[in-house]
């Protein structure tokens, strides 16, 4: 590869892709407005925030005082006129790899107008990102359509990574949602009512399904060091495993902090009567309503207590259900067994030259933290 490239193909001092009619080009501050735009415009979830929520969003992700923040290269395409009609976000993470260090870039929020469609924007966008100089290239979370396009440029999706589940937390209270859902009446209040004192006495009476036994295991709040050492004991279990200094996980944290439109942000650190850690949880708790789960990760052989205590915090905060992505550690615990099983609803893609690197991903020997590029970047 040309020594003056640096990710995704661009120029270090030019902020441009090689010349191509239209130019690819590196995001700008004064691009943020547009692809705003765009994001309310192809991701609905986006709407849910205001403008200017979902502005300052973008600015904190990619930049620092006006300029693009050292491990993210976001790029963008534009029409005859100069008008932004493509947007790929690309992060760039660190990870240890058998002893010695590599590079992931992970690619988020693929989008582009209808203009951008019509000079294969998409395709476009995807052939550069996947041309840089980066060990291997993740897309965590995409649409169908997105996951073909990455399969026609070389790449693979990776199944034990693309599993979801679904924990019903307050049975008739879920059923009840999605009733109204597909059959929406003037009697929705009423029947929500219903559904909610119905589930209430079925906690009182402790019956199955309806009631979350409080863990014995102690829930502690999740501080920024004490992730740091979790993750340093979550390690060894890995062979493909991300670097992490304690700035890093702050500047999560606060991104994930300023998400609202989920619920509400909770970060717990679970240990053992002993003291022992057992893992760690992350996820927004929306009462009355589901609980998207960002993290939650144990010790090998300590799945079953890490699943009791997410579920009955999520619980305790008001929510009907629980929703999250399975990690390959977690198949054949109660994350499957006492869990609706939702294969493909995103996918995780890879690509990469490296088959022992794709292999590693694919066997289930790698941490892929979910902490960034995942569902509440825009």
């Amino acid at each position: 590869m040309d020594p003056d490239l640096n990710l995704a193909g661009t120029y270090k001092h030019q902020g441009i892709l090689k010349q191509e009619n239209p130019p690819i080009t590196l995001l700008t501050t004064d691009d943020i407005d547009s692809v705003v735009e765009l994001s309310r415009l192809y991701f609905p979830g986006s709407k849910e925030s205001s403008f200017q929520t979902l502005k300052k969003r973008t600015a904190q992700l990619y930049f620092k005082d006006g300029e693009l923040l050292p491990h993210v290269k976001p790029i963008v395409s534009r029409s005859a006129n100069g008008d932004i009609n493509g947007f790929l976000g690309i992060i760039t993470k660190s990870f240890q790899y058998k002893n010695r260090m590599i590079t992931m870039a992970n690619c988020h929020h693929l989008m582009a107008t209808e203009d951008g469609r019509k000079q294969l924007m998409p395709m476009r966008l995807l052939q550069h990102f996947l041309s840089g100089p980066q060990d291997i290239s993740l897309s965590d979370g995409s649409a169908d359509s997105t996951m073909e396009l990455w399969k026609r440029l070389g790449g693979e999706f990776v199944t034990g990574e693309s599993l979801y589940y679904k924990i019903p937390l307050r049975p008739l209270s879920l059923a009840t949602i999605h009733l109204l859902k597909q059959y929406p009446n003037r009697m929705g209040e009423s029947l929500r009512f219903v559904a909610a004192s119905m589930d209430s006495i079925a906690e009182r009476l402790k019956i199955p399904l309806f009631y979350q036994k409080k863990p014995f295991n102690g829930i502690i709040p999740l501080s920024t060091e004490l992730m740091s050492v979790l993750l340093e004991i979550i390690e060894p279990f890995y062979l493909l495993f991300p670097t992490y200094n304690l700035t890093d996980i702050d500047s999560l944290f606060q991104l994930l902090e300023g998400e609202t439109k989920y619920g509400t942000l909770h970060k717990a650190a679970l240990f053992d009567p002993n003291n022992q850690p057992i893992g760690w949880f992350i996820y927004y708790a929306q009462k009355k309503g589901v609980c998207e789960v960002i993290q939650a990760v144990s010790i090998p052989g300590k799945e079953t207590e890490l699943f009791n205590a997410l579920t009955w915090h999520a619980f305790s905060k008001g929510g009907v259900e629980l929703s999250g992505r399975l990690m390959p550690s977690q198949l054949q615990t109660p994350f499957t067994r006492k869990a609706f099983s939702v294969p493909a609803r995103m996918w995780t893609l890879i690509h990469s030259s490296d088959f022992e690197l794709k292999h590693t991903i694919q066997t289930g020997n790698a941490f892929l933290t979910r902490l960034e590029g995942d569902l509440w970047v825009l």
